[in-house]
């Protein structure tokens, strides 16, 4: 992930469009997000202030991130556009990615809650599935419960199970 980061930098040192200033609210590029799968799929969403673009502005940006990510194998590719109405736009690659949890396959888009660290939510789950003694009776809650990998987990040892998103 690291050598994303350092690849992404470069791009920003190519780019005509400036990175955001916080402090003057000026600029366009304010992150970046970068998710990994454990069969090493990767998502890349770079996260722009639209304010300052016009729609032709905005047209040479995405096509300047296809462009620069094009080289890239099962590379999904995002922009989440702030400043105003939030937006999610889908550029190239894969539109979602696969992720294997405790058994269960979850599909992963840019905007998805999803958990970031795989084996450790595993051991998590498995060690709660051990102590807690989960039964029938049970009554289980999963508040704000994003790709709902907690209810996936326990429903079957459940009779009663909400996800409140």
């Amino acid at each position: 992930m690291i050598e994303e980061v350092k690849k992404f930098k470069d791009f920003l040192s190519t780019s005509i469009f400036q990175t955001y200033d916080n402090i003057a609210n000026t600029g366009v590029w304010k992150a970046l997000q970068i998710r990994t799968t454990e069969q090493h799929d990767i998502m890349i969403t770079p996260v722009v202030d639209k304010r300052s673009l016009d729609s032709e502005n905005l047209k040479v940006l995405k096509s300047s991130v296809v462009e620069f990510y094009s080289d890239r194998q099962k590379c999904s590719l995002f922009l989440k556009l702030v400043g105003g109405k939030e937006e999610i736009v889908h550029l190239s690659g894969p539109e979602h990615m696969l992720e294997n949890l405790c058994g269960y396959d979850f599909q992963i888009t840019s905007g998805s809650f999803f958990q970031v660290n795989t084996p450790g939510a595993e051991v998590l789950y498995q060690a709660i599935r051990e102590t807690a003694e989960l039964d029938d009776k049970t009554v289980l809650l999963d508040v704000c419960c994003g790709t709902g990998t907690i209810g996936s987990f326990y429903r079957s040892m459940l009779n009663v199970f909400m996800e409140l998103k």
